[in-house]
């Protein structure tokens, strides 16, 4: 929940005590997982791996066992992933590796 959020919601508590805590504290876990996993679809429908190979291999061992939010209450720093989220980033926005897909 941002602080938006909570004067919208006319500065009443959420319901869930964990939007707090995530709004909080930025999870690097979260954005990590969304560009691994976008990256890991763009390489199943056929784009060149070569330039993010190996940060697919990191952001799969950083991530580890760690379940994401909200399913999980997994937390990394985004001082741990912001390199690897920014480079998976780059790739999927076509900025390295194989370009932007036509549309």
């Amino acid at each position: 929940m941002t602080v938006a959020d909570f004067i919208a919601n006319g500065n009443q508590q959420p319901d869930d005590p964990a939007e707090v805590w995530q709004a909080s504290f930025p999870n690097g876990l979260v954005t990590l997982a969304h560009q691994l996993i976008a990256a890991k679809l763009n390489i199943a429908n056929g784009a060149d791996p070569t330039a993010v190979q190996q940060s697919v291999i990191n952001a799969d061992n950083i991530i580890g066992g760690l379940i994401v939010p909200p399913i999980g209450n997994g937390h990394l720093s985004p001082g741990q992933t912001s390199q690897l989220s920014d480079t998976l980033t780059e790739y999927n926005e076509g900025t390295i590796g194989p370009g932007h897909c036509d549309d």
